[in-house]
Order: structure tokens, then C-alpha cells, then sequence
């Protein structure tokens, strides 16, 4: 038990590690035990041959768990909900924490906070689980569309630089803090000699080319503190 030791030693919680009643235990990514607490200890010993996580949840739980493992939590935000635990031919139901770390194994803890329900009420309890899980899975994919839908509005589909909305915006800003500071600015407006001549005579496809070859000329160019967008017509 000496990775999970260490971790609470850090913290200066060393001793409750021992002699809290609630589980602790330091999982692998595929919900693999790698180190336990005496409370958990003393479940384990009524399994001496299980060797995951899951091998102690009963089937409701078990499933839930292993799509939890799949599910990409940022470490800054632990998982929280309910399992149930087999013990014997009963389950009990258990208030849960799963915090992935760096490396990406999890720490697992678990407080007892019911005795054991009738199959009809766990499996309830389970369904509540599950369906607060996949909405907060749902809350995360809508974040993450919102911010591409964010990211498609400043910026433009062909060259993938900057827009006109985005440039203006950034000129703005860039204007009030020179201002501000008495710093100067500069801005650069590169235009193509006889671009209609490309349109004409290859076609836009061409033309669409040979804007997407300069975009990526003036990013090669450009310094990490430069902007650099397409205005446009």
C-alpha cells in the first residue's frame, strides 16, 4: 500500500488512510486493484481472487462502472454517485468518489450510506445513477460543440485564418490597448496582384489553392505575438 501512503502522506492524512471505515483504493485505467486501505482489506479477504474493482459491484453497478471508466472526466472534476457493493448474497449500497490522476489511474473511495435494499429498489437507484451520468455527459458534449460552433464563427472555412469578424475584433482590442499604453502598432494589408487573372483563367478551385498557400506563408512568417486574418473582398 505504498503508492496510496504516499499520496495521503502528502497531504498530511496519513493516518486516516488506516483507520477510516470508508473503502480506499488506488485503481489501474481498466479499474485494476493496484493498492488498498484496511477497510477495503477486509472486503477483499471474503474475495481473495478478485482482482478489479468491478468484481465487487454487483451486475447493475458493474456495467455502469465500466462505461465510467471509458468516460474521459477531467481530473479536475472527480466523479461522484452511487454503486452498489456485493458482500455475500447482499448488496449495499455505497456514496462513491473516483478521481483519475495524472498518470491515469483513479483513486476510489466509497462510504457505506444504506443497508441492503430489495432488488427492485437497487436496480432503481442504479437507473437514477445512470441516467445522471448521461446527462452530465450530455451537458460535457454540448460544451464542447458550443465552443466549435464558437471557434467555426471567427474563423474562416477556407483559409482557416482569422475572419473579417474575428480581425476587427482583434484590431479593436489591439488599438485600446496601444492606447492605453502608449505602445505603437502595425498593421499589414497584403493583397494578391491579378488574383481575378487565377479565377479567370484556372478556375476558383486554383484560386482557393493559392489562398490557402499564401495563409500558410504568413503563419510561417508571422511571430507568436503577430495575428494574422483574412479581411476579404
Amino acid at each position: 500500500m505504498n503508492k496510496l501512503t504516499d499520496l495521503f502522506a502528502q497531504h498530511g492524512i496519513r493516518a486516516l488512510l488506516f483507520y477510516t471505515k470508508s473503502l480506499a483504493a488506488l485503481l489501474g485505467p481498466d479499474g485494476a486493484l493496484i493498492e488498498w486501505n484496511p477497510a477495503f482489506g477486509r472486503i477483499k479477504e471474503t474475495r481473495p481472487a478478485a482482482a478489479t474493482l468491478q468484481d465487487f459491484l454487483a451486475p447493475p453497478s458493474r456495467d455502469f462502472f465500466i462505461e465510467l471508466l471509458q468516460t474521459s472526466y477531467p481530473a479536475e472534476k472527480p466523479w461522484q454517485g452511487s454503486l452498489e457493493v456485493s458482500q455475500g448474497h447482499e448488496g449495499e449500497i455505497f456514496d462513491c468518489l473516483l478521481a483519475r490522476l495524472p498518470d491515469g489511474c483513479f483513486l476510489f473511495f466509497a462510504e457505506p450510506v444504506s443497508k441492503p435494499q430489495p432488488a427492485e429498489i437497487t436496480n432503481l437507484l442504479m437507473e437514477l445513477e445512470k441516467t445522471r451520468h448521461d446527462l452530465e455527459r450530455k451537458s460535457i458534449d454540448y460544451d464542447s460543440v458550443m465552443a466549435q460552433v464558437d471557434e467555426i464563427a471567427h474563423t474562416d472555412l477556407l483559409t482557416f485564418l482569422s475572419n473579417r469578424r474575428q480581425v476587427i475584433g482583434d484590431i479593436q482590442r489591439e488599438v485600446a490597448a496601444c492606447d492605453r499604453y502608449g505602445k505603437p502598432l502595425t498593421i499589414f494589408m497584403v493583397d494578391i496582384d491579378h488574383f481575378k487573372q487565377v479565377n479567370d483563367t484556372l478556375g476558383h478551385a486554383a484560386g482557393d489553392e493559392v489562398l490557402r498557400k499564401l495563409a500558410n506563408l504568413l503563419l510561417e512568417a508571422i511571430r507568436q505575438s503577430d495575428n494574422v486574418g483574412r479581411y476579404g473582398g
